[in-house]
């Protein structure tokens, strides 16, 4: 929140104006706060003329984090993205120009009103849901957004983007010792996948996902024997799954999970996980 500004940088910020260089203070949640945010950064971090979420991402791996990151494929065309005819008018519209949009999964917790934009704006993306339970009470335990919008309210937006794209939903199923992974949860799941695709016609694709353990969180990874046990119920019940590759337990995340071991003041006191 602490930064010095001169009268240029203040006339950016749009803050009141004094002689030289003056100390200034952020207000807590202001736009501003934090490095990543600052002129300075955002002005060395970018192309001529305009921004560039790429090189910032890059300078955060690079100067902050001390990553390493390679050069991008000698085969990829960044023309759309260099847009040298200027008819792209954000940086959204680049990247999504050079890119195979049925490459791409947009995963969600739950947001209906986004589904459906999903489905009419990019009906060639993949949709992922994030399921956690099907059963009543169960999912808002897990998952608190279901308070806001209710999985059968979310099932209705992914019916609808199934209907229009003829895509089949990714469903994502993070397994959690003691809490959905015995029978009666694997039941209601293939019970509810099951009456989803009599349904819409479409079957969703059913990814169940290994929790990575986490210091200070009170779950635990279902075990190899439950894991099996589940999917056993599951093809009993008519339904198929994939067990997804769970990476990132040596850094604290996974799909879904992000953590970090040490506060952000110790950065350059030591390695910091995130």
């Amino acid at each position: 929140r602490e930064t010095f500004l001169s009268p240029s940088l203040a006339a950016i910020y749009k803050l009141p104006t004094s002689p030289g260089w003056s100390p200034y203070e952020f207000p807590e949640g202001s736009p501003r706060m934090g490095l990543l945010t600052h002129i300075s950064f955002l002005a060395g971090h970018s192309h001529p003329g305009r921004s560039s979420a790429t090189l910032r991402g890059k300078a955060l791996r690079e100067v902050l984090l001390c990553q390493v990151v390679p050069r991008p494929p000698a085969n990829v065309d960044f023309s759309a993205v260099e847009n040298p005819k200027g008819n792209l008018r954000t940086a959204r519209d680049r990247v999504l120009q050079s890119i195979d949009r049925r490459n791409i999964t947009v995963c969600t917790a739950g947001l209906p009103a986004g589904i459906r934009r999903l489905a009419h704006e990019v009906p060639e993306a993949r949709l992922g849901l994030s399921i956690g339970d099907v059963r009543p009470g169960r999912r808002e335990a897990l998952m608190p957004i279901d308070r806001a919008h209710p999985f059968e309210e979310v099932l209705e937006a992914v019916a609808e983007h199934a209907r229009l794209t003829r895509s089949a939903p990714m469903w994502a199923y993070t397994m959690l010792a003691g809490v959905n992974d015995d029978e009666a949860a694997a039941t209601a799941l293939a019970t509810t996948l099951r009456s989803f695709t009599e349904r819409v016609g479409v079957r969703p694709r059913l990814s169940l996902i290994p929790w990575n353990q986490v210091d200070g969180t009170s779950f635990e990874r279902s075990s190899e024997a439950a894991l099996e046990a589940f999917r056993v119920t599951l093809r009993a019940g008519g339904v198929g799954s994939i067990v997804r590759y769970s990476g990132g337990g040596d850094v604290d995340a996974a799909c879904g999970q992000l953590a970090r071991s040490q506060p952000l003041t110790q950065l350059g006191k030591g390695k910091l996980r995130s």
